[in-house]
């Protein structure tokens, strides 16, 4: 859990991130004066374990607090327009009072964030298209892998492209229907981000601890192993 406020240092917002961090504004409960409502901004949604500890930790507030203070939980990135890249710079504007951020979305503003990403299973875009086999009816994706050329190449190759969309310069606010088309999309990254939850929260993969990729990539090689094998005694039959 880290406190930030406007102009707080990288080290401070560094405090407490570990995969995920709670970043709270320095005077919010500080004068005893509080307000009708805190935003709370998580980049995902039920049941990501991600964003069911913004739920939990909100409720907790109003409990301890007796109900002086009310955390709302918006969901999704909904007040940065499902662009979780902005989530950072809206909480210095006063939009965010409260959020729960991936440390991919806050790596490129605060490069020291990066510490503590897991390596990308695909480094780059064209890592992204070499996986794309042509049998594929479908193919899902964040906003990261979504460009007009992708989506023209997936079509005409009879693929549906179910990758989320993003602001940009020419049309920085996304309108309702694409904003819904990214919800939806979510639903499915739900199931799949799951995975890297357990992974960290539960198998303590949150940081590489070896130098190299050989290295780096045996120690996820043998985390997903034994994230499979937890699942197999899990699912087998009775």
């Amino acid at each position: 859990m880290t406190k930030t406020m406007p102009g707080a240092s990288r080290r401070t917002l560094l405090l407490g991130a570990a995969g995920a961090g709670l970043a709270l504004p320095y005077t919010a409960f500080g004068q005893g004066q509080y307000r009708a409502e805190y935003k709370l901004s998580v980049v995902g949604n039920r049941p990501i374990p991600f964003a069911e500890g913004a739920f939990q930790w909100a409720e907790l507030v109003t409990e301890r607090s007796g109900g002086r203070i009310n955390v709302k939980v918006y969901p999704g990135s909904q007040l940065v327009g499902g662009d979780q890249t902005r989530e950072l710079v809206a909480m210095r504007q006063g939009v965010i009072d409260f959020g729960v951020f991936s440390t991919i979305n806050i790596a490129p503003q605060v490069r020291e964030v990066g510490l503590f990403q897991l390596p990308f299973l695909m480094p780059d875009h064209k890592a992204f298209d070499a996986l794309i086999r042509g049998d594929e009816r479908e193919v899902w994706g964040d906003a990261a892998y979504h460009t007009h050329r992708r989506q023209a190449v997936l079509r005409a190759r009879g693929i549906k492209a179910r990758l989320a969309r993003r602001p940009n310069k020419h049309h920085p606010e996304l309108p309702p229907r694409l904003k819904l088309y990214n919800r939806l999309i979510a639903r499915r990254r739900a199931a799949v981000e799951t995975t890297f939850a357990t992974l960290k929260r539960r198998m303590g993969l949150t940081a590489i601890r070896y130098i190299g990729l050989a290295k780096a990539s045996g120690q996820v090689l043998m985390a997903a192993i034994a994230f499979n094998l937890r699942r197999w005694a899990v699912l087998r039959p009775a």
